[in-house]
């Protein structure tokens, strides 16, 4: 069988594949970098030991507490603290925080509330009861309180970030962008702020900003495996494959255990009709991910092309099953024709030139 081209018109995109950023903006600042913290991230340790002297040893044992992964014990010892001194702003902020540690939302928020009653000026509070809302899906919640950490202070790039997050929740690109020029401006080496203003860049198709801002990223982090991701996706949109493969050979040495780098890259060898390439990256997407229906799919059609039909049925048989279990009953008709005609008449399914 001859395998001069081959057109994979039913099949919908691999789609657009992401990996977590190495450091998401809702993972607010942490108990361990109070003195660290720059600016309304968080006060100082001087800030409680003033404002509580008589519940300073409380909060140091809180805060190891906290550090030792014991969370109850850490939200009780604040609790005593906050006995103490019914107006300590601070102890009602960090057992909120211990409280999101655990998942208690609401009681994260009703510190917060409270810490922020006794001070409405504490930039802090703010943004952590911002952090909480919009984990519970508060989104104008959210978005009032980074306006008012914002408003209290204008120059904290990571209260730019947590409101331009959510503004890009809600498909608001605008204001999205807005918000990540100001924290780039603000704090010009952070390569978090570089991805993400550079994927709303890249869903907007303005392609030549996104791969500068990802470049951005790469150049103040090497190893940014987020920003090469979204940088090859690019470049296999434009056609640009050796780019696009080197890419993503720097993603699966940096994550070899992820298997969508090496689809996405098997993607482009069985464009180039790289066969054996694409068969190697397939069967390592599929030897980390068993279920990846459309992987199967694929490398039986690489099969089928290469000739190997025992291997493209047997492909197409899993793919059908996988299709069947999900109910995605388009994929999984046309991959039962192609298995008819591949048992059939397997010269149909590869087009002479």
């Amino acid at each position: 069988m001859k395998s001069s081209r081959f057109l994979l018109l039913f099949i919908l995109p691999l789609s657009t594949w992401t990996m977590p950023l190495k450091a998401a903006w809702a993972s607010h600042p942490s108990l361990e970098t109070v003195d660290k913290a720059s600016g309304s991230a968080m006060p100082a340790t001087g800030y409680w030991l003033s404002q509580a002297s008589t519940t300073g040893d409380l909060h140091q044992q809180a805060l190891e507490k906290y550090k030792q992964g014991d969370y109850q014990g850490a939200i009780s010892t604040y609790s005593k603290a906050i006995a103490l001194n019914p107006k300590d702003v601070y102890a009602y902020t960090v057992r909120g925080n211990t409280y999101k540690a655990i998942n208690a939302d609401s009681k994260a928020i009703a510190d917060y509330d409270k810490a922020i009653a006794l001070d409405p000026k504490y930039v802090y509070a703010y943004l952590a009861r911002g952090i909480a809302h919009k984990e519970i899906q508060k989104n104008s919640q959210a978005l009032a309180d980074f306006d008012k950490a914002i408003a209290l202070n204008p120059e904290d790039a990571y209260a730019y970030k947590a409101r331009g997050s959510i503004h890009r929740d809600l498909k608001d690109t605008v204001k999205a962008l807005a918000d990540f020029d100001k924290a780039i401006a603000l704090d010009p080496k952070d390569a978090y702020a570089y991805n993400i203003r550079g994927s709303l860049y890249k869903d907007s198709k303005d392609y030549p900003k996104a791969i500068s801002d990802f470049d951005q990223a790469i150049a103040l982090d090497s190893e940014d495996v987020y920003a090469l991701l979204l940088r090859a996706e690019i470049y296999k949109d434009l056609k640009d494959y050796p780019k696009a493969i080197a890419d993503y050979d720097k993603v699966v040495a940096l994550a070899p255990r992820d298997p969508l780098p090496y689809a996405s890259r098997g993607l482009i060898h069985d464009t180039l009709k790289d066969d054996p390439k694409a068969i190697a990256d397939y069967d390592k997407a599929i030897a980390l991910n068993p279920g990846f229906s459309d992987v199967y799919l694929l490398r039986g059609l690489v099969h089928a092309r290469a000739d190997n039909e025992t291997q493209a049925i047997r492909d197409l048989q899993t793919a059908a099953e996988f299709f069947q279990k999900q109910n995605r009953t388009a994929a999984y008709d046309k991959t039962a024709e192609l298995l008819k005609k591949l048992s059939s008449a397997p010269r149909e399914l590869v087009p002479e030139p």
